[in-house]
C-alpha cells in the first residue's frame, strides 16, 4: 500500500471516529445535541489579552518603541525597509491590544 493509502485510510478513520457516535447516543451523529452556547465571561476577555493584565505599561511603551524605532530606521535608511515597516506595524499592534487590554479593565 502507497503511503498517499495509507494516509488517506488514516484521515478517514479519523473523520469516522469523530462523526460517529459524537453525541453519545449510540446513533451516527454530527453535532452535540442540546449544547447551550455560553458568552464568555469579562475574565476570559482579559485572560486572552494576558499581557495587557502582567505589565499593561510595559506592552504599551514597547508598542511606541516599535514604532519609534521602526520610524528612525526608515529615516535613517532613506527608505521604508519590510523590516522597518514590520516594527512600525508590530508597535501599532501593541498598541491597538493595549488600548483594546484598558477598555475591558476599565468598563467592565
Amino acid at each position: 500500500m502507497r503511503r498517499y493509502e495509507q494516509l488517506s485510510l488514516l484521515l478517514g478513520d479519523l473523520i469516522a471516529t469523530h462523526h460517529t457516535n459524537y453525541n453519545g447516543d449510540g446513533k451516527p451523529g454530527f453535532g452535540i445535541t442540546h449544547q447551550i452556547q455560553r458568552q464568555p465571561t469579562q475574565q476570559e476577555y482579559l485572560g486572552w489579552l494576558l499581557i495587557t493584565q502582567i505589565s499593561p505599561w510595559a506592552f504599551f511603551l514597547s508598542g511606541w518603541a516599535g514604532i519609534i524605532l521602526g520610524i528612525y530606521g526608515a529615516k535613517r535608511e532613506g527608505r521604508l525597509n519590510v523590516y522597518f515597516f514590520l516594527a512600525i506595524l508590530l508597535g501599532w499592534s501593541n498598541l491597538v491590544f493595549w488600548v483594546v487590554g484598558q477598555a475591558i479593565v476599565l468598563f467592565k
